[in-house]
């Protein structure tokens, strides 16, 4: 009986440790599952067999679900071979080599690992840094994204959208790129411009609004903006700009330091005349904007409060906010301009906090600010978000009914309504016209003899030239008034209505 009983107890004291271990094993994660039981293996060879099968099946760098991480998520990345140390850097601890995100070996392996927590939308940037001082991508990952120094490796956690806008659609209608050199008696230098034109440039009467970008050509070669602005003209979810890609020639001091007001110079005093001159484009303030990432988001602020007259609109992306440009939002006498403001969770050091007191300090002078957080520094966050930026700078324009019938700028006009007479019950009502001899934000209304205002239409930012608008409303028969106003001017006349 004791004999059974002894029998009895060793086998339940087995089943319990059984049960444990499959417990403490199984509520693990797979890839903490694969740690512990490479550790476990006795000798070298089965381990290399365990972690060769471990390669063969799993896509780097390693993403799961983890319910002990602060996100929900972690992603590890690996390396295999001899090596002293191994580093990853990235967008999540600004590039430094010397950061404490160090892989681990696995004892008894040439196998390296480091976890790390992520949010389930991320995407970041990143290279290995081996024995302290080479730089790779990363051997186990195919998956690259170009940069301003080369391509880098690409962690897109799981629940990460890939831009579609950024890639070619040869179906579509495409805007074309036109090169030129311009050369500033400012800064006493010459740089390739490039220029897009929409795609219904050559097709259309409208007055594309103009966006300077800088360092307009990575903006082309690394963030796809002219397949960005393709892909938002087919859909018509913006008013598509002209775009003038324009790069530095000497970036920090252009952007940021001693030569900022002679490139300001350059941009308002040569860039924009000469635009200008050779395309149809429109003069209004709110439709000029500035873009640019990094020390190029500095110059677009800059611009745009030593030139409040020129532009209406600014978009950074990651930008060095300096002290001056604070000075400078502080005292801008007019607030009438709208800002797009977006910054990485992982950005470099001191930038979101920057960048998030900047969004308050314009937000409270009264400007109108879009704000938002994305990934890390890089072109590859800034072009998954250019589409926003466009939106935002340039929005559809409303189906109004106006019509512009001529280009060429006149007197500033409001002709006799036709037919007038016109009655009520007539499908084509009548027409108004008038006329601008500068860019305008117009109101078009009709009153009663007594005042009041009937109907009223009104448009932010038309182009100088001749305008047809149909009237169709419901008006009871009698005398009206019809008045048009643009720049402190108003023009009335009569018109009446028949049953």
């Amino acid at each position: 009986m004791n004999i059974k009983n002894s029998i009895i107890k060793k086998r339940h004291w087995i089943l319990l440790t059984l049960l444990l271990f499959s417990t403490a094993v199984f509520s693990q994660t797979p890839f903490k599952n694969f740690l512990t039981r490479v550790n476990r293996l006795p000798n070298p060879a089965e381990k290399t067999a365990v972690i060769d099968s471990f390669f063969n099946h799993t896509r780097f760098p390693y993403a799961e679900v983890d319910s002990a991480s602060p996100t929900g998520y972690a992603a590890y990345f690996v390396y295999r071979g001899a090596m002293n140390s191994i580093v990853s850097a990235g967008d999540f601890n600004s590039w430094n080599a010397n950061a404490p995100d160090r892989l681990q070996q696995l004892p008894g392996t040439t196998f390296w690992y480091l976890g790390k927590n992520f949010e389930s939308t991320a995407r970041l940037d990143y290279k290995l840094v081996l024995n302290g001082n080479s730089w790779i991508l990363d051997p186990a990952h195919n998956k690259t994204v170009a940069g301003g120094f080369g391509p880098n490796s690409e962690l897109a956690m799981p629940k990460y959208v890939q831009p579609e806008e950024i890639q070619f659609r040869p179906g579509i209608p495409h805007g074309r790129i036109e090169t030129t050199t311009l050369t500033s008696r400012f800064l006493n230098n010459s740089r390739t411009v490039k220029i897009y034109l929409p795609p219904d440039y050559d097709t259309s009467t409208r007055q594309p609004g103009v966006i300077i970008v800088h360092d307009g050509l990575e903006y082309i070669s690394l963030a796809f903006m002219d397949r960005v602005l393709d892909y938002l003209h087919e859909r018509k979810e913006i008013s598509t700009p002209i775009a003038v890609f324009i790069p530095p020639v000497n970036r920090n001091a252009e952007y940021y330091q001693n030569q900022r007001d002679l490139f300001g110079r350059f941009i308002v005093e040569e860039v924009l005349p000469y635009v200008e001159s050779r395309y149809r484009v429109s003069k209004l303030v709110r439709q000029r904007a500035n873009l640019g990432a990094s020390a190029g988001g500095h110059i677009t602020y800059y611009l745009a409060f030593k030139y409040p007259q020129v532009f209406g609109l600014g978009a950074g992306q990651s930008s060095y906010i300096s002290p001056e440009l604070q000075t400078l939002a502080a005292a801008a006498p007019d607030t009438s301009q709208r800002f797009y403001i977006d910054i990485g969770t992982y950005d470099l050091s001191g930038f979101p906090q920057t960048n998030r007191n900047w969004r308050t300090q314009l937000s409270g002078r009264g400007f109108k600010v879009k704000y938002a957080e994305y990934e890390g520094h890089s072109w590859g966050n800034w072009r998954a978000h250019l589409d926003d930026v466009l939106r935002f700078l340039f929005p559809p324009e409303p189906a109004t009914g106006v019509k512009q019938i001529e280009q060429i700028p006149g007197r500033f006009a409001l002709q006799q309504n036709s037919p007038n007479p016109w009655s009520v019950s007539s499908a084509e009502g009548t027409k108004l016209i008038f006329s601008l001899e500068t860019p305008a934000a117009v109101n078009l209304k009709v009153v009663n003899v007594l005042g009041q205002t009937m109907w009223q239409q009104q448009w932010p930012n038309l182009n100088a030239g001749k305008y047809e608008m149909p009237l169709r409303v419901r008006l009871s028969p009698g005398i009206y008034f019809y008045q048009l106003q643009a720049l402190d001017k108003m023009l009335t006349k009569k018109m009446i209505v028949l049953p």
